[in-house]
């Protein structure tokens, strides 16, 4: 095993009877994703960087599908890695995923997410690799 070797934490966060307006709202997803990079400490990679508004979401609503799969999903690009919420609002329906090289206390922040969403049905599991 050669030293350095990069540690990874990843965190699926998935919230049930969510009905937040970020189920719905795009600005709502963005400002979410906002809040919590500020709550695991970590840093947004600038715009001009990614080409894009970071954190970025939008709509997937598709003709071809039925209405139950249609959501908000956004995404976060961080210096240590990033951060997806993809939401489904007919299931209500939340699901975050963190990535990152740099260590965060999942417990916190899984409840932190589900106390966002004002719900108290939730799943969460952290694996470091």
């Amino acid at each position: 095993m050669m030293g350095n070797a990069l540690t990874l934490r990843t965190t699926q966060v998935n919230v049930f009877d969510c009905f937040h307006f970020l189920m719905n709202d795009i600005f709502e997803m963005e400002i979410f994703l906002s809040k919590l990079v500020n709550i695991i400490d970590m840093t947004l990679i600038s715009e001009g960087l990614v080409k894009h508004k970071n954190p970025h979401a939008f709509l997937y609503d598709p003709t071809d599908k039925d209405d139950i799969d249609h959501g908000v999903s956004g995404i976060a690009i961080l210096v240590e890695s990033h951060i997806a919420a993809h939401a489904w609002p007919k299931r209500k329906l939340l699901n975050v995923v963190i990535t990152s090289c740099k260590d965060y206390d999942p417990s916190y922040t899984a409840f932190w997410i589900v106390n966002y969403c004002g719900s108290n049905n939730f799943k969460f599991e952290s694996i470091k690799f």
